[in-house]
């Protein structure tokens, strides 16, 4: 239980509900064949941007320490 207020205390589990509402909506709403409204639109593409960046940005900090520990060894 002390790992879901771990991630509770970085926001993890509130990014995670809203990125799985967005997503689950979107969905449901092309699967259905139904109109989807453009802020949810928007709001489903910014949070599959800042997924991807933010994955970008976790692999650049580790090849940069990778490179930082080879100079040093």
């Amino acid at each position: 239980m002390d790992r879901f207020w771990d991630a509770w205390d970085k926001s993890t589990v509130v990014s995670g509900a809203i990125s799985l509402g967005l997503s689950g909506a979107v969905v449901y709403l092309s699967v259905a064949g139904l109109f989807i409204p453009d802020v949810l639109s928007f709001g489903f593409g910014a949070v599959i941007g800042f997924f991807f960046g933010s994955k970008g940005r976790d692999d650049v900090k580790r090849a940069v320490e990778a490179v930082r520990v080879e100079k040093e060894g």
